[in-house]
């Protein structure tokens, strides 16, 4: 365990510590491992291969009429901004528990986390102004306000779930109706395989004209399903941000 949050073995004084000082030792001197820049970098790699955010391109999930300040990027701003869309999601999981947030703020928080580009793109308020706003590994808690002059209300958000990187890595289609989408999401934040929650039938046609529905072979998927799905309406790839609540 040590060797994956902290790189190094154990040394021989936490040994001892460990060994004349019972459970309490044992609980600090895990506590003390998980801190610094070793143990953030072990939360954002295990973050990334958890939403697969390498495979994301945040550029699909966001619209100019949104943000238009986008357009105006550039080569070397649009790569830096691919890259931190990407790191976006990884970021907010190393933020809530850095923190000791409650774990539920990772699909229920109303702000994300952005750097100074992310901010300048996505016109985001943060807390305070950024130290450099050119360093990518400077980061803060953003929301984007209602902005008049585009006719846009305030971006709606529910933690990771409304990052550019995970909705462009997990995308849908017009006739998907985001049920792809919300598959994932059972299955990483609810324990739950959507596809076991009964026997698929072998056949490909139903006699029902609404099978998701009215067929029983259909509907103990969909009734579950598709009630959550709709909560991603809106956010089709280049539609402007309005998600509603999840929980």
């Amino acid at each position: 365990m040590q060797l994956e949050l902290f790189l190094r073995a154990p040394t021989a004084d936490e040994y001892t510590a460990v060994r004349n000082g019972g459970d309490a030792a044992l609980r600090a001197t895990m506590r003390s491992y998980m801190s610094g820049k070793t143990f953030g970098a072990f939360l954002t790699d295990h973050a990334m291969t958890r939403f697969l955010t390498l495979r994301a391109n945040p550029f699909t999930a966001i619209s100019d009429t949104e943000f238009p300040v986008r357009q105006a990027l550039t080569p070397v701003e649009r790569d830096r901004f691919f890259v931190s869309a990407q790191r976006e999601p990884n970021e907010f999981v190393r933020y809530i528990v850095e923190n000791e947030l409650p774990w539920s703020e990772v699909v229920t928080a109303d702000y994300s986390l952005v750097n100074g580009l992310l901010a300048r793109v996505y016109a985001a308020r943060v807390e305070h102004p950024f130290t450099d706003p050119a360093d990518l590994d400077e980061w803060q808690k953003g929301v984007v306000a209602a902005r008049p002059e585009l006719n846009l209300a305030a971006r709606d958000y529910a933690g990771v779930l409304s990052t550019a990187a995970y909705l462009s890595g997990y995308s849908t289609t017009p006739t998907n109706r985001n049920r792809h989408r919300i598959s994932h999401v059972m299955r990483q934040f609810l324990a739950t395989d959507i596809s076991a929650l009964a026997k698929q039938p072998a056949q490909g046609t139903s006699a029902f004209k609404i099978p998701t529905v009215q067929d029983p072979n259909c509907s103990v998927c969909h009734s579950v399903m598709d009630p959550m799905a709709a909560g991603f309406q809106n956010y089709d790839i280049g539609q402007p941000f309005s998600m509603l609540p999840f929980f």
